[in-house]
């Protein structure tokens, strides 16, 4: 039952996961780009019916890969490792992401589109952490999803998301590390949470 669920909601988290992962590689096109289309898909998901449900889906889906991680015990195999550790890293990921967009939204009233992230991937010491820290995340997405259909039989598919993923990661962050000169709000941003004291760019 708890698995049934857990494949149920993450069908439609992913809906809204894949739209963000394909609208973030229009950064390397230009910041423009990104945020034309980060609009244009802002219409659906940040309603007042649709943004609380998957709030709401994705606090259910942490709880549901915790319970699942703890039924299963100590992983056998390559892939149960992989969907173990990989669904643990995107727990961390989401328990610190989505509260720091959340307060950044609800409370600083900013605006979380590209220059939000690009702001601590641009510069050292920043980039140190953020840079794998957002790679790393996106691979691990990869690696649940290839973990799930290595176990449903897709031996192909599931060999070469991993890789998709590593190429993917690259195209998003790599263009979020050059993007240009952070507009100053967000370099208030860094300021008043890292102690950040030189402006960049």
């Amino acid at each position: 039952m708890i698995l049934k669920l857990h494949r149920l909601n993450a069908c439609f988290l992913g809906l809204f996961l894949a739209a963000h992962l394909i609208n973030l590689l229009f950064v390397a096109l230009s910041p423009t780009a990104h945020i034309a289309v980060m609009q244009a898909l802002r219409l659906v998901y940040r309603n007042g019916i649709i943004e609380p449900l998957l709030l709401a889906g994705l606090i259910l889906q942490l709880c549901l890969g915790l319970a699942l991680i703890y039924k299963r015990g100590k992983p056998k195999g390559r892939w149960a490792w992989a969907q173990v550790l990989s669904g643990l890293y995107i727990i961390i990921f989401l328990a610190q992401h989505v509260p720091a967009v959340l307060m950044a939204r609800w409370t600083l009233n900013f605006d979380t589109n590209i220059w939000f992230a690009s702001a601590v991937v641009s510069e050292m010491p920043y980039l140190l952490y953020f840079a794998p820290y957002y790679m790393l995340a996106i691979i691990a997405v990869f690696t649940h999803l290839a973990a799930a259909l290595h176990f449903r039989g897709y031996l192909r598919l599931a060999r070469a998301l991993p890789a998709i993923g590593g190429i993917w990661a690259f195209a998003v962050v790599i263009p979020m590390m050059r993007i240009g000169p952070i507009p100053a709000p967000y370099n208030t941003y860094l300021e008043i949470n890292f102690g950040k004291t030189q402006p960049n760019g």
